[in-house]
């Protein structure tokens, strides 16, 4: 917010002080304005940031950095999902080669249990002639 800066008149009094029971009033002095102006001036002037500006631009920030914060959060569950089904596509080719494995193996079994079951036929039919 900017406003204009005007001087008070010569004549003005800064204000008035209570020194055991008696008051006086400051004028103002051309050392008391200079001060003011340096005053004014060091802060920013009329045109610098008040504390509501300071105070919301802070809020801002804060936002910002807890987005950032958020959005590198987001960012790195992404990347730990992406991970996982990669270990997941993984993990689905080792039990497609493991069933391939089983299902080669119980091949073979099916073969030997031909085998034996000749054998103990054999054997039967031999027990049957002695």
């Amino acid at each position: 917010m900017s406003t204009t800066l005007t001087t008070p008149k010569e004549n003005v009094p800064i204000g008035s002080v209570s020194v055991g029971g008696q008051s006086a009033t400051v004028t103002l002095s051309p050392e008391y304005l200079r001060f003011f102006f340096d005053l004014v001036r060091r802060v920013g002037g009329t045109k610098a940031q008040t504390n509501t500006d300071l105070s919301t631009h802070m809020d801002e920030q804060d936002s910002e950095a807890a987005m950032s914060r958020s959005d590198l959060s987001a960012v790195e569950a992404l990347r730990a999902v992406d991970e996982l089904r990669n270990q997941f596509a993984s993990l689905r080719n080792d039990c497609d080669q493991l069933r391939s494995q089983l299902a080669d193996r119980d091949a073979e079994l099916a073969g030997l249990r031909t085998v034996l079951d000749l054998r103990s036929r054999v054997e039967q039919l031999e027990d049957r002639n002695t």
